[in-house]
């Protein structure tokens, strides 16, 4: 992961500046350099159904801990340095989140469990599969 972080910095992000238009589209959505946030993610579902668990304070203080970080670099996210605003760091910080707010016992957690938010949470990807087209056709 850090390696990927690494090169996006180093190569990608002057390349960027001497032609955005060309090399942005590359940089955010070519598929190997989002690797090894898929990599972490399957490790950390696989810990989650398979590892131990942590305390429900812990989970509680991991979910509060991501929030708050993300919170802190989503504030200021244009004026941080790309090294701290990249993936290497974003992903260590949604993990601590989810994982955090998967564990039960905690307030987060009963928070999430609200039958309207999981009801949400179930349609959430076809309502991201659906809404291209729908704007497409409202367009139209």
């Amino acid at each position: 992961m850090a390696l990927v972080a690494a090169f996006r910095v180093a190569v990608m992000e002057p390349l960027m500046d001497d032609e955005p238009d060309r090399w942005r589209n590359f940089a955010l959505f070519f598929p190997l350099f989002h690797l090894p946030q898929f990599v972490f993610g399957v490790a950390l579902g696989r810990v989650h159904l398979l590892g131990p668990r942590p305390s429900p304070a812990l989970a509680g203080w991991m979910f509060a801990a991501g929030l708050v970080g993300l919170m802190v670099l989503f504030g200021d996210l244009e004026e941080l340095p790309a090294r701290i605003r990249s993936n290497a760091v974003l992903v260590i910080l949604f993990g601590m989140l989810i994982f955090g707010a998967a564990q039960s016992g905690h307030a987060a957690y009963r928070a999430l469990s609200l039958e309207p938010l999981v009801f949400l949470g179930t349609i959430s990807y076809s309502m991201y599969a659906l809404h291209q087209p729908i704007e497409f056709y409202w367009e139209w």
